[in-house]
């Protein structure tokens, strides 16, 4: 946690029966809580908002996000978006917020690796089965992958590349989830590092971006208002059952939406990490 004094203020103290007065000094200090562990890591949270937000967006000495220039720029801006706002929020925690990008997390029960991240479509193993469903004895000729593909695009099966793998987590000091708690007494949100491996890096980062908004503005947002912080066992933004958060999932819904719109006007910063 890093700590500035912004204000001293004088008060006088008299106390009537005695006549005696005492002029005493309050201070005032802000608490900058929010540690991007690398210079990616502060990146992915400029990228969630806009271009005109991610300008206060900055660093004090000891490499925590400025709390004070946070609200420099919603006090200068004619309007923010929601994901600012709830950055603002969580910059106003009373425990210190650690994001790490890493292939791992530890808590009280061990340290646990996140499952890689994959972005594929299934063409190649659809046109491996159909290749292998062609007697070799039979006169017909084995399609190419574009003729196969443009032949299955005329059924209406089309190809789009999904996302698999464990993405993010959150990790808090004094809950445990289905994890355990953090054993440095600190809030963390570790994104899965694997992302760096995929070859359309670009989509990578936006992705990056969109689930430290899933993380930090939803679970850990909610956890900060006393709401429950966690998913329910069904994951919907429509239903209505006991088992699904369903105020959460809208929230990590908008909140990953509104990341991947707003890193579409940082070429100029995401453009090196590529």
């Amino acid at each position: 946690m890093s700590e500035k004094i912004i204000e001293k203020v004088g008060i006088t103290l008299q106390v009537p029966c005695i006549g005696y007065e005492k002029t005493i000094t309050l201070t005032v200090i802000e608490k900058n809580i929010i540690k991007p562990y690398s210079d990616l890591a502060y990146y992915i949270i400029k990228w969630g908002v806009t271009k005109e937000e991610a300008d206060y967006i900055i660093l004090d000495k000891d490499g925590f996000i400025d709390n004070r220039k946070l609200t420099e720029g919603k006090n200068k801006l004619k309007q923010i978006s929601e994901n600012f706002e709830c950055l603002l929020k969580i910059s106003k925690n009373d425990t210190t917020i650690e994001l790490r990008i890493q292939e791992y997390y530890e808590t009280e029960r061990g340290i646990f690796f996140l499952d890689k991240i994959t972005y594929e479509d299934s063409f190649d193993s659809d046109y491996k089965m159909y290749k292998e469903s062609i007697n070799k004895s039979d006169s017909i000729s084995i399609l190419s992958r574009e003729e196969f593909k443009k032949k299955q695009e005329g059924i209406d099966i089309f190809y789009e590349k999904m996302w698999d793998g464990k993405f993010a987590i959150t990790l808090f000091p004094d809950i445990a989830g289905s994890v355990g708690k953090t054993t440095n007494g600190l809030v963390q949100i570790i994104i899965n590092k694997s992302f760096l491996d995929i070859i359309e890096r670009r989509e990578a980062l936006q992705e990056m971006s969109a689930y430290f908004a899933h993380e930090a503005y939803g679970h850990l947002l909610f956890k900060i208002l006393g709401k429950n912080p966690f998913h329910g066992h069904k994951r919907s933004i429509t239903e209505n059952m006991l088992d699904n958060n369903k105020e959460l999932e809208i929230q990590i819904y908008n909140r990953e939406n509104e990341a991947r719109k707003h890193f579409n006007q940082h070429i100029d910063t995401y453009t090196p990490f590529l």
